[in-house]
């Protein structure tokens, strides 16, 4: 009998306690000591009434320590692995989000959008629906992670990506607006009363060359005649003159010619600092009328590489420069000379010459640098004068 009662009591003895149900007698264990110290202040209270004088004050206990879920939740075992509760719950999370993305974007898959195209008002709040449920059966489990802390996580995730796309607005407006200065350039600094913003600026080719002027060359544009100008005041015949820019060099102009008219002859040359291989300037040829306010009557536009075609060759330098050649009549001969269409209507005749100078060798660091190193006599231009050809031309 004594067997059988002690095998009767082994089979009857309590199972060994989940975690969750420690946790879950502390708290109910926490609960009752609570109303049996509110009980006791009661009685002490009622004592002192009855007698009339304090009760005697029990010697403090020390206090018993608190211990919730998350003090006993903190590992979890998954098959054979420990890991710590938050860092399961965390990654819980995640998965479940990521697989509420994933339910969410099913309409949208190949496979899928043909047959929901036309169903998409009634499939999606079934998904929607079925998120939830999974939302609130995930936040039912979980012990360390609740609805606060989902949704302030969110709030900093937006926080975030604010801030990210505000710092990245900035910047693009930043590089935008330096584009837009840039583009205009041009316009801003003629606004300011800069005439060519090439002077300020410069380009790849001055940079690399350490703003040398090596590889200008000086050269002579002669004007022969300008035919079929414009009026540029009803009441007087134009006051004519001729003005040219090209790159860095300053604004060029010829003598005015009083009452030219609609036909005007110049006979006249100006000097400018030619780059044969900058083919983004053009030259730029203004026929203008000199009076209260200079009024421009027709322009042309070359391009560099139409004058670089046009310059004579250097073996008819000497003839074209010879004194001789000046003083007879075959210079100006219009033979000579090319006529351009000019806008909106007349015609230049335009003849394109270089400079006769003397040659010498240079090195490497004086192409690039050259603007470190002072010139020689020998490499001023030796170029006869206007008022020389004039005073020859004319009697």
């Amino acid at each position: 009998m004594k067997e059988a009662s002690d095998g009767s009591a082994a089979s009857t003895s309590p199972e060994p306690l989940t975690q969750l149900e420690q946790a879950l007698r502390i708290h109910s264990l926490e609960a009752d000591n609570a109303d049996l110290k509110a009980r006791l202040a009661a009685l002490e209270s009622q004592y002192e009434l009855d007698l009339g004088h304090p009760a005697p004050t029990p010697a403090p206990s020390p206090p018993s320590p608190s211990l919730d879920a998350a003090d006993v939740l903190e590992q979890r075992t998954v098959g054979t692995l420990t890991i710590p509760e938050q860092s399961f719950e965390d990654f819980a999370l995640v998965a479940a989000l990521l697989s509420m993305m994933l339910i969410a974007s099913l309409p949208f898959w190949s496979c899928w959008a043909r047959r929901c195209e036309t169903k998409r008002h009634k499939i999606f709040p079934f998904l929607i629906v079925i998120d939830l449920i999974i939302f609130v059966l995930l936040m039912n489990s979980m012990y360390l992670v609740n609805i606060n802390t989902v949704f302030f996580l969110g709030v900093k995730i937006f926080e975030v990506m604010l801030g990210s796309v505000e710092t990245l607005l900035t910047d693009v407006g930043a590089v935008v607006a330096l584009f837009v200065a840039w583009k205009f350039k041009d316009r801003i600094l003629a606004f300011l009363g800069v005439d060519s913003a090439a002077l300020i600026f410069g380009d790849f080719r001055d940079w690399a060359t350490c703003w040398s002027m090596k590889r200008f060359h000086a050269m002579e544009i002669y004007f022969l005649k300008v035919e079929g100008l414009p009026n540029a005041s009803l009441a007087r015949d134009n006051n004519v003159y001729c003005e040219a820019l090209l790159g860095y060099n300053l604004q060029m102009r010829t003598r005015v010619h009083a009452r030219g008219g609609n036909h005007c002859i110049f006979k006249e040359s100006v000097q400018l600092n030619f780059d044969p291989w900058d083919t983004t300037s053009k030259l730029k040829l203004v026929v203008k009328h000199q009076g209260l306010m200079n009024e421009e009557i027709c322009s042309v536009q070359i391009p560099t590489g139409k004058v670089r075609e046009m310059e004579q060759s250097a073996s008819s330098l000497a003839m074209m420069n010879s004194l001789s050649t000046r003083m007879n009549g075959s210079f100006w001969d219009p033979s000579n000379f090319t006529a351009f269409e000019m806008l909106p209507a007349g015609k230049l005749w335009l003849r394109f010459v270089p400079v006769q100078q003397e040659e010498r060798q240079t090195s490497f660091w004086e192409c690039c640098c050259g603007c470190l190193f002072g010139k020689r006599e020998d490499e001023v231009q030796q170029t006869w004068s206007d008022s020389a050809l004039l005073a020859a031309e004319r009697p």
